[in-house]
Parts: C-alpha cells; structure tokens; sequence
C-alpha cells in the first residue's frame, strides 16, 4: 500500500519500538509484563495485517510468532501453578490470543478447563473474594462464552448468570450522573471496563446509556482535567493506564468520541517511559497503551485517506 500521502503519524520513536520488539526476548518477564506485551503484539499484528503494512512496519508474520511463543509461555505457566487467581488471569489471556488471533487452536481442553475452574472459584469465594479478584474472574467468563450463547435461558450457564446479575446490579447501583457511592476510582474503572465486555461480547447494550454516564465521570472529566505533562505518582500513573485501557474497550457506538482523549493520555503516558524502567510491569503497560494508541492513529489515518480517495 502506498503510504506517502498519509499524515506524519508514523513516528521515529514507534518505529524504533517495532525494531525492538521485533527482536524481543521474553526471558525472566513476570506475568504482568507478559499480559501487556500479548496486548502490544496483537495490536500490532491487526493493524499490519488489516491495513497492508508490511513494507512500512514489517511482516505481520514476526508479530504473529511473537504471540505463538508468547502463548506457550501462558500455557507453561498455567500449568505449572495451582493459584486459581493466577490460573484465571492467565487463562483469560490464553483465550484472548486464541479467540483472536489463532481460531484453528485447539481450544477445548482449556474452555473445559476454564469452566470447572469459574465454578470452583465462585463456589469457593463466593462471599469473601475482593473486586479485583472479581474482576479476574468476570473477564473470564465473558470470554469463555463469547458466541457459545443461545436465545434458550434455561442453556445459560450459571456462571454467566453470575457475571449478568453483578453487571445489572452495578449498572442500577450507578446514580443519575454516572458515580458508584460505594466504589473507589479503580474499582469504578474496572466494573466500567466489565459492562462494557458484556455490551460488545454479549451483544447486550441495554446499560449503555448508564454506562456512557460512568464513562464521562471517571474517564473523560479526568482525562480533561490532567495536565498531559503531568508529573504522575505511580498510583496515578496506574490509573489512567486504567483509563486509557477502559476507553479502548469503550462500546463502538462510544468509542468514535474518545479517540482525542486517547490521544491526551498517549502523550501523558509516554513521558513517564523513561521514569518507569526501574519499574518493569508499570513500564510494560506505559508501552502497552502507547503501542495500541499509535496503531489505532495509524489505522484511523488510512482509513480517513481512503475515504477522502473514493
């Protein structure tokens, strides 16, 4: 695809991300860091190989061995622990690379095995495990049924029933301007990120026009009220990472209007790159959004180029 006319968007300092990912080795990564380079590769693998990049950003083949060898180390790891938190996040991300990228995977022995490790976990800690564990789990589920569910209410699995009833109850939970009484920052931006799977995931929108509201306070009035040269705290820092990844994961009918706000966080979160490295999981995910940023920029770019064309 010819590229010249297309507005400076392919900046040197991605590039030269490209080259160094391109070349990565995933030796003594934990966890976290391995979660947000899944995350930077499969943005990256889409918008080669959905836009024709390959000359510009090279083949999306290397992107895509990136994620098979990404994918074995989950798999290793999953097998080698016996924390179900650590089984659940994990297995969460093995589906998302599956469901994703590699659908001829043979994916039954871990959807069997992410259904009887849902239900020991909910039967287990029903009552006593924290939202953040919630979370975890909730994502799981989305993803495990993504597809799977018929019309027939009698078919549906317990375990999505759970996960419905939580996102109903938040959803009513939230007052007419958006706001849970009862919710910290993070835990707001996480069960915004949930009712919003359950919107795309499960093709179920009726808590849109609530969530939109919970969108505004928490995402977008913070994102216009920071300073993008901001001098973040580690704990701010996590949070409009949190951000940036809510408004990515936004509803399309949402999205179309949060991309200038992802452009305010991109620039936010890329000045405290430097300041990061000696913290290695905070780092990855500064790269995680910046990465799936720019290639959003790049696809919008082509796209706007291609219509101006016809």
């Amino acid at each position: 695809m010819n590229t010249q006319n297309i507005k400076n968007i392919y900046k040197d300092h991605f590039k030269e991300q490209l080259r160094q990912l391109q070349n990565k080795k995933f030796n003594g990564l934990n966890t976290q860091q391995i979660f947000s380079y899944v995350r930077i590769y499969y943005a990256i693998y889409t918008t080669v190989l959905t836009n024709d990049l390959d000359e510009e950003y090279g083949s999306s083949d290397i992107y895509l061995s990136k994620l098979k060898v990404l994918l074995k180390i989950l798999i290793r790891r999953y097998n080698n622990t016996d924390d179900k938190v650590k089984k659940i996040q994990m297995l969460y991300m093995i589906f998302f690379i599956v469901e994703n990228v590699l659908c001829t995977y043979d994916s039954e022995k871990y959807f069997n095995e992410g259904v009887e490790l849902i239900d020991s976990f909910i039967e287990e800690n029903h009552d006593t495990m924290t939202e953040a564990e919630q979370y975890e789990l909730m994502r799981l589920i989305l993803v495990e049924w993504y597809g799977l569910i018929e019309d027939d209410e009698n078919d549906t699995p317990s375990s999505l029933i759970y996960a419905r009833e939580q996102i109903r109850q938040w959803s009513e939970d939230l007052t007419n301007d958006g706001f849970w009484v009862d919710a910290t920052d993070m835990q707001a931006l996480r069960r915004i990120i949930l009712i919003a799977m359950n919107s795309t995931l499960m093709l179920d929108d009726q808590y849109d026009s609530r969530l939109e509201k919970a969108y505004n306070l928490y995402c977008i009035i913070p994102t216009q009220e920071v300073r993008a040269d901001a001098k973040l705290s580690e704990r701010d820092l996590n949070k409009f990472i949190l951000i940036a990844f809510a408004l990515h994961n936004a509803p399309l009918s949402m999205a179309i209007g949060y991309t200038p706000y992802l452009s305010k966080l991109d620039t936010l979160i890329i000045s405290h790159l430097d300041k990061t490295k000696s913290n290695p999981t905070l780092h990855s995910k500064c790269l995680c959004i910046h990465a799936n940023n720019m290639c959003l920029k790049i696809s919008d770019e082509i796209q706007e180029m291609l219509m101006k064309e016809e």
